[in-house]
């Protein structure tokens, strides 16, 4: 049947995220909250987290040429609220990015190229959790570096833009093949809460559904999104120009927007105040039952 069998394990992080954007710098600053845990039979004594962005960092490895944006910098790190170091002994010459002289001890992290790697304090055995905590920025690369994301004037895509945990398989244990761009991504099912501020009357496109639309868009803005749901027709919801400022709620410099995203592979996210927006509904036949609906933006 293609179902899963009784010894079936897989690990399926929970990502909580709070980003935000400030275009004047074209500077990403986010912080993350991740709680793993171990559904494999194995005890776990490190934690591997992909930093693709690491991918734009001086003397990392890759398959192109792409514009040297300095990478994912890196802030505060902890595994259950208590601090991780990086790796002290280093010739202070040596970029971030590039392999340590040696492997991280328990409380330490290593970054090599765009992987982390952590050693824990305590070994995670199986069926226990932990909570990893990060606090990163970086600047996104501009447009064409990268065909996955990028910026472009106002334009802003965001692909691989925070810090993930890698798969743990039965075949590898964990999975930490650089990433060199252009290939795919392996990753696990994932659940995600995340926050992304932008500028004000920005629209901000995102994995999952849009949590808190009253904070966001005016009421002809949410009754424009309603008439789609609703009917199935293409309904404009903004326009890009001095129109535009219709659609938003008011407020100060800065809005707030929050989705959620359950059992999914990857979060994304986009942003302009360049962006058309238009919406309609998809009806989805869930195994018989009654038929359900997904907003298309």
């Amino acid at each position: 049947t293609g179902e899963p069998g009784p010894g079936y394990w897989v690990q399926h992080p929970q990502y909580r995220i709070r980003v935000s954007l400030d275009p004047s710098v074209h500077c990403v600053t986010g912080s993350e909250t991740a709680a793993y845990r171990n559904q494999s039979p194995d005890t776990l004594r490190s934690i591997a987290v992909y930093l693709r962005q690491n991918a734009f960092a001086p003397g990392v490895p890759r398959r192109q040429p792409v514009p040297i944006t300095g990478g994912i910098t890196l802030g505060a790190v902890a595994i259950d609220g208590r601090a991780v170091a990086a790796v002290t002994d280093r010739n202070a010459a040596m970029p971030i990015t590039a392999a340590p002289n040696r492997r991280p001890e328990p409380g330490q992290y290593a970054v090599d190229g765009t992987v982390m790697t952590i050693q824990l304090i305590a070994p995670l055995a199986p069926g226990h959790s932990l909570s990893l905590a990060v606090q990163w920025s970086y600047t996104p690369p501009p447009s064409p570096a990268d065909g996955r994301q990028g910026r472009e004037g106002n334009v802003y895509f965001m692909g691989y833009w925070y810090p993930e945990i890698a798969v743990y398989d039965d075949v590898d244990g964990w999975v930490t093949d650089p990433y060199l761009l252009e290939a795919e991504f392996y990753m696990d099912p994932a659940d995600y809460d995340v926050e992304i501020t932008v500028p004000r009357r920005w629209v901000v496109g995102a994995t999952g559904t849009l949590q808190n639309a009253a904070a966001v868009l005016s009421q002809s803005g949410r009754d424009s999104l309603a008439t789609a749901r609703r009917t199935g027709r293409v309904v404009r919801i903004v326009t890009p120009g001095d129109a535009a400022a219709a659609a938003f709620a008011p407020g100060g410099n800065t809005a707030m927007w929050h989705f959620t995203a359950h059992d999914v592979r990857d979060f994304a996210w986009g942003t302009s105040d360049e962006y058309a927006w238009d919406a309609t509904r998809a009806l989805v036949d869930s195994g018989g039952a009654a038929a359900d609906t997904v907003d298309l933006n």
